[in-house]
Parts: structure tokens; sequence; C-alpha cells
């Protein structure tokens, strides 16, 4: 019977091996991943988009309101506890007395932010702070952060902002530089600035917690919907790869039943085909299949091929005085004992209605005869016992033949053995008689 040889795909390597589910489980891995990943820089992104123009938006309006205050050369205002002259502004009409007899100060620029800053902070989580490289007031002197900013300015820099660590909670910083425009000459200019050199810069210092507040919970959100996503995905996978795994096993099992039951039914067939119903042996077709191979192979090999033909004596007289059961289990006893005294490798076969054959490859004749010896005695001595419980005594005629011996062919082997079995017979059966010589013929 010929082999059926099965090619496994990756698909069924694949699906049955769970350990390949690893690939597309670390490829989603890193797809999740990735887009996590892609999505936190985003929020990031975003909140330090709106933080840098809320801190701008500040930087603008404070800018507005000191190129109001420098357009109209600086504003008066009462003199107060919490605005007394500016002793860094060096002009002679700083202070001036109204003819209604009240007292006046000129606020410039720089001294507006500062008052500017102090109203803003009281009210909100908002701070300014004026500063350059050469600052006229000390309070003005830029902090490290700052003196950074201002450096950077220098090369070119258009703004600069950061999240970082504050006293005592986290802040963001922006700031950008000032440039000297026409209304800033009149008090700068005493300082060596021209028109567009950079003086320096306002700081912007704004809360982060209310800037920032909210971007814990919105990367806790996007950590959940990922991680949800995700394992959503996973399970569903496995379980539908589970599923489907389950489901090809069953059909292997189903195709395996099936081809069992194949193989059991052609088993079956060829036993109808190639076995005797009766005894269990080889049938004549099965026979003249086997002496044929095996004649080949001998010729082939410069074997010797041994036959024995054995005839049931007095069979007729078996199914007559007994019953045709009773001949039947003699036909089956006679099986038995032949199957049980070759070897494996031998070949026992019913020729027809009480006669049987038996092929012995690469068997010397005198091996053969001795065997044949020995089964004739074995079925002598042995007792079928009929249906009424009667013992039947049953001999039998063997005649002995061998290739090259005694034939040169399947055919004249066939009638050697038959020959000499003829002779056992006509000489009284009960006795196995060895085929005559080719020479001898001659």
């Amino acid at each position: 019977m010929i082999e059926k040889t099965t090619h496994i795909s990756f698909f069924e390597r694949f699906l049955l091996g769970r350990s390949w589910w690893l690939l597309p489980l670390f490829a989603w891995t890193a797809l999740v991943v990735w887009l996590l990943a892609t999505n936190i820089e985003r929020i990031k992104t975003t909140n330090m988009e709106i933080a840098r123009n809320s801190a701008q938006n500040f930087f603008q309006i404070v800018e507005l309101t000191r190129l109001w205050n420098a357009g109209h050369g600086g504003v008066y205002v009462p003199i107060t506890a919490q605005t007394l002259p500016n002793r860094f502004l060096k002009i002679p009409d700083r202070d001036v007395l109204t003819t209604s007899g009240q007292k006046l100060t000129k606020i410039n620029p720089a001294f507006m932010t500062r008052q500017l800053t102090e109203l803003i902070e009281l009210q909100s989580h908002v701070s300014f702070h004026i500063t350059s490289l050469k600052p006229l007031r000390p309070q003005n002197k830029a902090d490290t952060w700052e003196y950074g900013a201002l450096q950077q300015f220098e090369q070119g820099v258009d703004e600069v902002f950061e999240r970082t660590n504050g006293e005592p909670a986290e802040v963001f910083r922006y700031m950008a530089p000032l440039f000297v425009k026409k209304p800033c000459l009149k008090c700068h200019e005493v300082q060596g600035y021209q028109l567009g050199d950079i003086r320096g810069g306002i700081s912007v210092t704004l809360d982060a917690g209310n800037l920032f507040g909210g971007e814990a919970r919105a990367l806790s959100v996007e950590v959940g919907k990922h991680v949800g996503v995700y394992l959503l995905l996973v399970i569903f996978v496995l379980l539908f790869l589970e599923k489907m795994r389950q489901n090809w096993l069953q059909l292997q099992y189903i195709e395996q039943q099936q081809e069992m039951v194949i193989r059991e039914r052609t088993r079956e067939l060829e036993l109808l085909v190639t076995q005797d119903g009766l005894t269990g042996l080889f049938n004549r077709k099965a026979l003249d299949d086997q002496l044929a191979s095996e004649m080949s192979r001998s010729g082939r090999y410069h074997h010797q091929l041994s036959m024995l033909m054995l005839d049931i004596d007095y069979f007729k007289k078996v199914n007559d005085v007994y019953d045709h059961q009773a001949g039947d289990k003699v036909l089956k006893m006679v099986s038995k004992w032949m199957q049980g005294s070759i070897r494996a490798s031998d070949f026992a076969a019913r020729y027809g209605g009480e006669e049987f054959i038996i092929l012995l490859p690469e068997t010397r004749v005198d091996y053969a005869y001795d065997l044949a010896e020995r089964l004739r005695r074995k079925i002598e001595n042995g007792v079928v016992t009929s249906d009424e419980g009667l013992e039947i005594g049953i001999t039998v005629s063997i005649g002995v033949a061998a290739y090259p011996d005694h034939a040169e062919n399947m055919y004249d082997l066939v009638k050697a053995a038959d020959k000499a079995l003829y002779r056992a017979k006509r000489q009284g059966r009960n006795q196995v008689v060895m085929a005559i010589a080719q020479d001898d013929l001659q």
C-alpha cells in the first residue's frame, strides 16, 4: 500500500502551534505601544502649545501696554505710598504739581510693568519680570533661566518656553525679547541702544497646575483606552484562533478516522481478493502472484525455491461419514497446523478443495522434505472433533519439489510437486514423496 505523504502548510503550523501566535501578538503590541506613545506625545505637545499661547498673549498685552506708555512719553499718576517717584528715571519733569496742588510723578513703561505684575499676582497665578543683560534697576537682574533665554535672543531665537520645577510647585515659563523702538530711545539711548536692538525681555511665569492639571487625567484616559482596546483584541484574537485550532483538530481527527476506515475497508477488500474465506490462507490468485514473484527473485539471485503440495487423504469420506461442517473443521485445522509449522517468510495457500501449497523461499529441497515430514506427523497425531463430539483422524499426502532441482519455471514446479503428490497417494497415502530430479528424468 502506498503511504500518503502530507505537506504541512505555514497556515497549519501557525494554527496548530500556539507559539506562532506570539508573532501577531508582538506586532499588535508594538503597534499599540507606538500609537499610545504618539498620542501621549500629541497630548503633551498640545498642552505645551496651549500654555505657550496663553503666555504669549500675556506677553503681548504687557508689551502693548508698555508701547502705549512709551508712545505718550510716560504717564503721570498721583504720588502714593504704592507709587513713589522712580529714582531711576532721570528726567527734569519727573515730578509735577498741578494747579490744584496735587503732586504727580511720571511712571515709565518699566515702572508700570512692575505695578501691573504686582496687581496681577494678587488676583491670579501669573507673574511677569522685565529684565535685560544690562538692567538699570538691580531688581530687574535676570535669574539663571532668564539669563540663558536672553543669551539665546542675542543668537536670533524668537522665544523660549519650558515646563520646569518651581517653588513651591511646577511652573511654565515663557520669555520673549523686547526690541528697541523709537519711543524707547528717550530713556535707553544713553545706554548705547539703537533702534531695533534687543534691550531685554519679559518673562511670564504661569502656574503649571492650572495649565496642565487635566493632562494627567487625559493621559490616564488615553492609556486606559489603548490598554482596553489592546486587551479586547488580544482576547478576541486568541479565542478566535483557539476556536479555529479546535475546529481544525476536529477536522483532522475526522479525516484520520475516515482514512482508518478506508484503510480497513481496503484491507478487507484485499483479503477478499487474496484470502480464502474458509481457512484464512491465501487463495489461488494470491498463490499465482506470489509464486511468480518468488520464481523471479530466486532466478535473479540464484536461490532455491521449494514447494510442498499437500492433499488430505480420503477427505470425501469425512464429508460423507460426518457432514460438510466436519469437513470444514478439518480444512481449518489443517490450515492452522500448516501456519504453525512454517516461517514468517513462507507462504501457505489453499490450492483448491482439500489441496494446499506451501512456498519455502531460499530453502533447500532436503530441508523442505524434513519440514513436510514433521507436518505430516503433526497432522497424523492431531485430532479434529466434530460438532457431535466425535474424533476425526486424518492424514495427508505431501509432494515435495524445488527450483531449480525439479523445474526451470513456475508451471513445471507445480507439475513436479503434483506428480510427487500423486506418487505419494498411489504408494498408499500418509507419506511424503520427493519429486524426481530433472537429470534423473533424462
